[in-house]
């Protein structure tokens, strides 16, 4: 896998948006949550390419700490009209500011990336 070096922390306001959100919990949170995502958006007719994606660790207690595990979710922009399914939760966010940052292969040593 190819090492691009990653970007620096950028300070970003964002809109107000809807987002289909949705977690996963285990040793690999990142690819089952997108995996999951992509899929519920093709059941439901939606054009995955097009969709805006934000990721982010969240917090896991400490027995799945101690285990290995970590959680991750995921957001995808979605119409204002979309419904609520199994395991996706539609969320509005306010406009806010954000720090952003982008990692290029967050395969390569995810660690010490996001660190």
């Amino acid at each position: 896998m190819e090492n691009k070096t990653n970007g620096e922390i950028k300070i970003t306001e964002l809109p107000a948006m809807v987002v289909a959100s949705c977690f996963s919990t285990g040793r690999n949170p990142e690819a089952e949550v997108i995996s999951y995502v992509e899929g519920w958006a093709k059941r439901n007719w939606l054009d995955y390419s097009k969709m805006r994606k934000f990721g982010f660790d969240i917090q896991v207690s400490d027995e799945q700490r101690r285990l290995g595990l970590r959680s991750f979710e995921y957001w995808v922009t979605v119409q204002d009209n979309i419904p609520e399914s199994e395991g996706v939760k539609i969320k509005h966010i306010e406009k806010s500011v954000y720090a952003v940052y982008r990692i290029q292969s967050p395969y390569n040593d995810p660690a010490t990336a996001i660190r």
